[in-house]
C-alpha cells in the first residue's frame, strides 16, 4: 500500500488522463521502476550525494516527527528504509540515532511492531529462496502490473520476479 501511487496501473491511468486533458500524447514514467530502495540509495551515494539522504523522510508517522529523530523505526517504510541503507552500505549517511526505535538493537514489544519486523524479514527471506513459479503462486497479485508495463508479458513477469528476489537478497 505504501507504493500504490507508483504502481504501473496508476501511472498508466495518469498518462491516459493527462493525454485526454492535453489532447497530446503525455508521458508519465517511474525511472526507479526496476530498482529496489537499496539500489536507489547506492545510486545516490555513487552520484556523490549521500549526505542528502538524511534530509529525506519515509516514515508514515509524520505526526510524531521530531527534528532529531524523523523516523519512528517501526512502520513498514522505516523498516524498509533502514534495511536499504544498511544493504547499500550507506549507514554513515543516516545514523541509527535518527530513528526513535533502533531497527536491530532495540527490543520490540509484542504486537504490531514485532509482527511488522518479523513479517518483513520472513517475506524477504522466503522470496530470496523462491523460483519464479513459487513466487507467482504465492504472490499472484504481482500479475496485476503486467498489462501496464511496456514489455512482453514473459519479460515483464521475469523482471518483476527479479526485482522482488533482489530485494529479498538485499
Amino acid at each position: 500500500r505504501a507504493t500504490r501511487t507508483t504502481h504501473p496501473r496508476v501511472l498508466a491511468s495518469m498518462r491516459r488522463l493527462f493525454s485526454l486533458v492535453t489532447e497530446t500524447q503525455f508521458g508519465v514514467e517511474n525511472p526507479f521502476l526496476w530498482k529496489t530502495k537499496a539500489d536507489v540509495v547506492r545510486d545516490i551515494v555513487k552520484a556523490g550525494h549521500g549526505s542528502m539522504i538524511d534530509f529525506s523522510n519515509s516514515c508514515t508517522h509524520t505526526r510524531k516527527y521530531r527534528k532529531e529523530q524523523p523516523h519512528c523505526g517501526v512502520c513498514s517504510q522505516c523498516i524498509d528504509r533502514r534495511f536499504a541503507i544498511l544493504a547499500a552500505g550507506a549507514s554513515q549517511y543516516e545514523p541509527e540515532d535518527r530513528y526513535r526505535h533502533k531497527l536491530l538493537t532495540d527490543p520490540r514489544d509484542e504486537g504490531e511492531s514485532r509482527i511488522m519486523l518479523a513479517s518483513y524479514l520472513e517475506t524477504a527471506q522466503q522470496i530470496a529462496d523462491m523460483d519464479a513459479s513459487a513466487f507467482y503462486s504465492r504472490y499472484g497479485e504481482a500479475v496485476r502490473a503486467l498489462p501496464y508495463l511496456d514489455l512482453p508479458v514473459d519479460d515483464a513477469a521475469q523482471r518483476i520476479f527479479d526485482l522482488y528476489k533482489r530485494h529479498g537478497q538485499q
